[in-house]
């Protein structure tokens, strides 16, 4: 089963009506003014989601964040570009802190009026996908006033927990959450972006005998990594990244997952990651991109 993972892709508009602006969202459309829209490169979103077609996924992943501040327009403009490519994938996404930036957001239900069936209607969201595979969806999204913390939440857990409990060593989960609950070696995060019960969603996935493949974004870096010992070595780490977010290290966009499960949970899991090369900052435009195509060991 052939997965493709994107996160994190941030979709904004320059201009809203002043009574869009009211409380946080003023402050994250200062934060775009000022200094977002300068890294984030939205001519980057179509030719993102026609690569991911072109792999023909048997679904596509979205990990949150998929808008700036949660508003109406930001979700009408993705979700119009995912349907223009997308057509016909089977997809599941969960909210990040940016998809549920306000209490109003999170009220009106933005993100599942404008993305459909993409997004569960409850959490946890489990269901079965191809042979001995599963998935599990959390939402960790909260919104706040002013930090970006996440939060998965005692009933949330204790259900996740009751389903993982009846899967077998010989049977695989790819999980799905914005927020990463354990970090690679030498990375770290702000102590107002983490998830707040990250303890107990690892004592969760320490308990589970299946294979898991945790997915999630947040953090603006594309990494995959595995344990090689201790309670997470049968935990296959996969972060989204940023796909139109540029930085010195990837100046056109942090690019997208392709995760190919094995028939046997117990096999190994490919992944490559797909990223743009050599294209002018001003935008792709009438340019076809150059895709570098990175395997990962």
């Amino acid at each position: 089963m052939r997965l493709v993972l994107i996160g994190d892709v941030h979709a904004y508009r320059r201009w809203s009506p002043p009574w869009e602006l009211l409380g946080k969202p003023a402050l994250g459309q200062l934060n775009l003014w000022f200094n977002r829209a300068r890294h984030i490169d939205l001519s980057l979103l179509e030719a993102t989601l026609d690569r991911a077609a072109s792999l023909r996924p048997d679904m596509a992943v979205f990990s949150g964040d998929l808008t700036t501040t949660s508003r109406s327009g930001e979700f009408a403009d993705v979700a119009r570009a995912i349907r223009h490519s997308l057509i016909g994938v089977p997809k599941v996404g969960v909210p990040g802190n940016h998809d549920h930036y306000t209490y109003t957001a999170v009220r009106r239900r933005r993100m599942e009026k404008h993305l459909g069936d993409m997004v569960p209607a409850r959490f946890p969201h489990t269901r079965d996908l191809v042979g001995r595979w599963r998935l599990l969806a959390l939402n960790a999204a909260r919104p706040s006033l002013m930090m970006a913390r996440g939060l998965v939440g005692h009933s949330q857990l204790e259900e996740a927990s009751r389903w993982l409990s009846g899967l077998r060593e010989d049977e695989g989960v790819v999980a799905v959450c914005h927020y990463p609950f354990v970090l690679p070696e030498g990375r770290t995060d702000r102590p107002s972006h983490r998830l707040c019960d990250a303890r107990e969603v690892g004592e969760m996935f320490t308990a589970c005998r299946a294979r898991v493949v945790y997915l999630h974004g947040h953090i603006h870096e594309p990494w995959a990594w595995r344990a090689n010992s201790g309670p997470f070595a049968h935990v296959q780490f996969v972060n989204a990244g940023a796909p139109l977010l540029s930085n010195r290290r990837h100046p056109h966009g942090q690019g997208l997952w392709q995760i190919d499960l094995p028939d046997d949970p117990r096999g190994a899991v490919g992944l490559v990651r797909h990223h743009v090369s050599e294209i002018s900052r001003g935008g792709i435009e009438g340019v076809e991109p150059t895709w570098v195509v990175t395997p990962v060991q």
